[in-house]
């Protein structure tokens, strides 16, 4: 209010907030909150923040959802870190929750993963531009690429055949062996760590 006005009965003349103990408020989807817990690690931004990066810890779930859009969602409390940024309370925030330790895994597009008889594989493209089956397991899917952990030597920067040209190199539905392909147009695709 500005200095000397009138304050009316049940009208706020003065917040006080603690900056120690901020809290961030979120909604995750039911498919999503069993792989939140109770100090999991948080990335906040905030609009108003422009490029400033907040850092908390989950604090609480509430195991009680609700119904949002036909989505049953859970309320999550992160406890932010202390900061010094201006933070502007009830702001929106995009919060990231960290749910595991990062990791490296090796991915390959989801075009190069083959399965026949004897289960997942690719072929991996020598030197000398010939083929090299290498026995697969798929993993997790992000966009069009699959991370695989690999039973033969395998490792990142080494060229898989993609699409077509792996179809041309695995056995048929009739059981005939056709004519391994060469490299695809454009040549293979490395393989990502």
């Amino acid at each position: 209010s500005p200095v000397n006005s009138t304050v009316s009965s049940g009208t706020s003349a003065i917040g006080l907030v603690n900056r120690s103990t901020m809290k961030v408020e979120t909604s995750v989807d039911e498919t999503s909150i069993a792989q939140v817990s109770v100090g999991d690690i948080a990335e906040i931004t905030m609009d108003s923040l422009a490029e400033e990066k907040l850092t908390g810890k989950v604090t609480l779930i509430d195991p009680i959802g609700k119904t949002v859009s036909g989505l049953v969602k859970y309320t999550v409390i992160i406890a932010v870190d202390e900061t010094d940024a201006p933070v502007l309370f009830g702001a929106s925030a995009t919060v990231t929750l960290f749910t595991s330790e990062p990791r490296t895994s090796l991915a390959v597009p989801i075009s190069a993963v083959q399965t026949d008889n004897r289960g997942e594989y690719l072929l991996r493209v020598k030197e000398d531009g010939t083929t090299e089956r290498i026995e697969i397991q798929s993993g997790d899917l992000s966009g069009n690429l699959v991370t695989i952990s690999a039973v033969g030597n395998l490792q990142a920067g080494d060229k898989v055949q993609t699409g077509a040209a792996a179809d041309a190199a695995s056995d048929d539905s009739s059981g005939n062996q056709r004519d391994p392909g060469g490299m695809p147009p454009g040549g293979g695709f490395g393989i990502g760590g």
